[in-house]
């Protein structure tokens, strides 16, 4: 699925882009808050890319889907603290990490249900 990967580098091109116009119209605080995004986009590219090396072909999908649920896991984890501590930065950079989480998620569901239905199983 070289297209999810396409998909992925576009995500980060429009979050660079976002990231650009905020920071030249002096909004720095908020142009860190789409670094974290776009870092999150890397670290989904990142993985799914070892799971392609690393498995067989018919394994992919739902170790890719492990590895990021797991990742939902921790960050979820991690919120719950940060909310119970009142820790307001810690609170919105962990709700954009499962953002950004979810948004390649639901692509790369979108993308691997459209090849199952594009071979007719």
């Amino acid at each position: 699925m070289e297209n999810f990967v396409a998909c992925i580098d576009e995500m980060v091109k429009a979050l660079m882009a976002r990231e650009q116009a905020l920071v030249q119209s002096d909004r720095k605080d908020e142009a860190n808050m789409i670094k974290i995004q776009i870092n999150i986009c890397g670290v989904c590219k990142t993985i799914y890319e070892v799971v392609c090396r690393t498995c067989a072909a018919e394994d992919v999908k739902e170790t890719y889907l492990q590895k990021l649920d797991s990742l939902s896991d921790t960050w979820t984890a991690s919120l719950e603290k940060a909310r119970a501590h009142d820790d307001i930065e810690k609170i919105v950079a962990e709700e954009l990490k499962l953002e950004a989480l979810s948004n390649a998620r639901n692509k790369f569901l979108e993308l691997s249900n459209s090849v199952v239905n594009a071979e007719g199983r």
